[in-house]
C-alpha cells in the first residue's frame, strides 16, 4: 500500500455506499441513511475489506480487553459511510455501534490534522507492507463502553 492517498485509504478500509440524494441532508437523517442502505457486498459484522476487517477486529479485541468475552457479530457493527451524505456533509467515513452506542470515525493519513466532525479520528501512518497501523483503537472502544 506504498504511496497511499487519504482517499485511497478510506477505500482501503471501507466499500463506497450508494445512496441517491438532492441538497443537504441533516445529520440524523444522513445517520439512518447510512445504517439503513448499507451496501449488498458490506456486511457490519464482517467486514469485506482486509483493512476493513482489521480494524473491526481491533477494536473487537480492544473491548474485549476492558469488558470480557462478547458475542463480536451480535453485539459489534462497523458502517461504512464513504460518499455518503454522511461523508459529504458530515465529515464521517465509517462508525460503530456497540449495545446501542454510535461512534463515528475519520480515516486519516494526516498526522497533523487537527479539525475533523467525527467522534474519533483514525489515523494511519502510510506504510509500504500489507499491514495497516491504525491509531485510535483505545479511544474507539472507550467511546463505545462511555455513557451518554
Amino acid at each position: 500500500m506504498f504511496g497511499l492517498t487519504g482517499t485511497l485509504l478510506e477505500e482501503e478500509v471501507f466499500t463506497k455506499i450508494e445512496i441517491k440524494w438532492e441538497g443537504y441532508m441533516k445529520y440524523q437523517d444522513s445517520l439512518s441513511q447510512v445504517i439503513n442502505n448499507q451496501p449488498h457486498d458490506w456486511n457490519p459484522s464482517d467486514p469485506p475489506t482486509r483493512a476493513g476487517s482489521d480494524l473491526y477486529a481491533r477494536v473487537a479485541m480492544s473491548l474485549e480487553e476492558i469488558i470480557g468475552d462478547f458475542n463480536w457479530s451480535d453485539e459489534l457493527k462497523l458502517y461504512t459511510a464513504l460518499k455518503s451524505p454522511l461523508d459529504f456533509y458530515h465529515g464521517i467515513d465509517g462508525m460503530f455501534s456497540f449495545r446501542g452506542k454510535i461512534v463515528t470515525i475519520d480515516v486519516t493519513m494526516n498526522p497533523h490534522k487537527d479539525r475533523y466532525k467525527a467522534d474519533v479520528i483514525v489515523f494511519c501512518p502510510e506504510t509500504n507492507s500489507d499491514n495497516i497501523d491504525f491509531y485510535g483503537i483505545p479511544e474507539i472502544a472507550q467511546k463505545l463502553l462511555s455513557v451518554a
